[in-house]
């Protein structure tokens, strides 16, 4: 007879449960086609007591002396080692079951090459005029909530991604032409095909969503540009439905009504069930109450006893691998963004003729490129770059560009100078209009405020980013710098190297023929002092 278990502790592996003092449970599959299952009890000795449950008359045996029973328990189920799974209603399932040449085969490659176009356009568009340096045209900077904003869109672009997704749980299905309800025409290329079709199509949009976030300045803008993507990504989806509502032909209704006869299998590598299934799937032992099926099942833990299932969790780690590619893309254009690296680094400042007093402001237009913290990052007010004036040896000098949150604009200053003894404030002397813009050539030039003694409006003032990618920018005269400027050689001058060295002396006639000279006007430091680079 069957000794007693006293409720050993279980472990699980490749669906056997193992028992101490050599007792073991094999639970058995049962089959799609309702093929027969089984458990198994058995000793570690040399009797053994069988129980098999396949819906048939109770058997009984006997083996080394023991007795043998199979008990015949037609409601009980086992839990399956295969989980039906239905094919996702899009046109690439339908391109899959269709022959080629087919309509619905045709028209399944005419959306698909339709939805690829637009992503296509739209991702020309957002790359258009893209520089080196920034490809992706990433904003110089955004406000952290933005930062944050992108980060969270991008994590629900990756989650809903449908076409991703449904592709990632293929993962655990397998092609099966044996199948019920597969047409001849459903080959394992044309799975393979329409598999690799719906995943970059996926893959395509996830990467205009991540544009979309990158590209976004305000949060309102992210997720406008996230509505308008999700209709894209759906275009497959509408496609099918007006075809499987009969508006383009009947044909193509009776091929997407074909797809709710093909059904393929989930196949799990490992055995999962609860406490509670189990209990129901196993019998008592008739004639004994030794081991009936409610102490065994009392010795198992309510939570799943058996190791996660093998393809289950690689599609788990694909999609968190998905996931974890997007975030790094999304760290390193944050990263470029805090170390200054799409701001302009330098800026060509003209002046108009304005003056107050004897302060003349085309005295300072030349050059200006942005600071440097003590830390050696960008110095930074309002998460915009501070532009210092730059002498010829790029010195700092007193004149300096920086966004003033108190009037919401760009202002320029200089060094110890104010508009009176009241100014308080960011002491400007000009101020753009409103704007929120990061970088200050891209905001306009026209409608600045002037202070001459009273508050007047130039539309003189001249600001473009100096860009310096080659010699040719320099006029093969010198050579690019770090910050996107110029060194020129001996000789030449200029924000370009345009200029040619500087007459130290200048001899006029006047009208009684006297000859009279203008020397070149230098400072302290025995540079040429530059009104308009001249």
């Amino acid at each position: 007879m069957v000794g007693e278990s006293n409720q050993k502790p279980i472990a699980c592996t490749s669906g056997r449960l193992s028992l101490k003092d050599g007792w073991t449970a094999d639970l058995g599959p049962e089959t799609p086609a309702a093929a027969p299952t089984s458990t198994r009890i058995r000793t570690g000795t040399d009797e053994e007591t069988q129980f098999v449950v396949n819906g048939e008359p109770t058997q009984t045996s006997h083996q080394d002396g023991a007795d043998a029973l199979d008990v015949s328990s037609p409601k009980k189920e086992m839990l399956p080692l295969e989980e039906e799974f239905h094919l996702q209603e899009d046109i690439f399932s339908l391109l899959f079951l269709s022959p080629v040449r087919s309509q619905a085969f045709l028209y399944s490659m005419f959306w698909m090459a339709f939805q690829a176009g637009i992503i296509t356009l739209i991702a020309y568009d957002m790359l258009k005029d893209s520089d080196e340096d920034n490809f992706l045209k990433v904003p110089p900077a955004v406000h952290p909530a933005v930062s944050a904003a992108q980060l969270l869109a991008l994590v629900v672009a990756v989650i809903s991604q449908d076409d991703v997704i449904s592709t990632l749980s293929l993962v655990s299905v397998g092609y099966d032409s044996r199948r019920p309800g597969i047409p001849l025409a459903a080959s394992r290329t044309k799975w393979i095909f329409s598999n690799i079709c719906r995943f970059s199509i996926g893959l395509a949009s996830l990467f205009i969503s991540f544009l979309f976030a990158v590209q976004s300045e305000t949060v309102l803008d992210i997720f406008k540009d996230f509505a308008a993507m999700a209709f894209v990504s759906d275009i497959d989806d509408a496609a099918f439905g007006l075809a499987k509502r009969g508006f383009i032909s009947s044909a193509l209704e009776d091929a997407t009504r074909n797809l709710e006869d093909v059904t393929f299998y989930q196949r799990e590598d490992t055995v999962g069930f609860s406490a509670d299934r189990l209990n129901e799937a196993l019998p008592a032992i008739p004639g004994s109450d030794a081991i009936p099926g409610s102490d065994l099942v009392s010795s198992i833990e309510k939570s799943s006893i058996c190791s996660m299932k093998v393809k289950s969790r690689l599609r788990r780690l694909l999609l968190i691998g998905l996931l974890g590619i997007m975030v790094a893309m999304w760290g390193y254009t944050y990263s470029k963004q805090q170390n200054g690296d799409y701001i302009s680094k330098s800026l060509s400042v003209r002046f108009g003729d304005e003056y107050w007093g004897a302060l003349q402001y085309a005295y300072f237009s030349g050059t200006y490129e942005f600071g440097l913290n003590d830390n050696g990052g960008t110095e930074s007010i309002e998460y915009r770059p501070v532009y210092y004036e730059r002498g010829p040896l790029s010195e700092q000098l007193s004149g300096k560009f920086f966004y003033c949150l108190e009037e919401k604009a760009w202002v320029f200053s200089i060094s110890g100078i104010s508009k009176g003894e009241n100014d308080e404030g960011c002491l400007w002397l000009l101020r753009s209009p409103e704007t929120e813009s990061f970088d200050l050539s891209d905001v306009s030039t026209e409608g600045w405020s002037i202070w001459t003694g009273n508050i007047e409006y130039s539309n003189s003032l001249h600001i473009k980013e100096i860009v310096c990618n080659s010699n040719a920018d320099c006029n093969y005269h010198g050579s690019c710098n770090g910050n996107n400027g110029c060194v020129c050689e001996e000789g030449w001058r200029g924000e370009s190297c345009q200029l040619e060295e500087f007459c130290e002396v200048v001899q006029l006639y006047e009208k009684d023929k006297t000859l009279v000279e203008f020397n070149l006007l230098r400072d302290d430091s025995d540079e040429p002092i530059l009104v308009y680079d001249r």
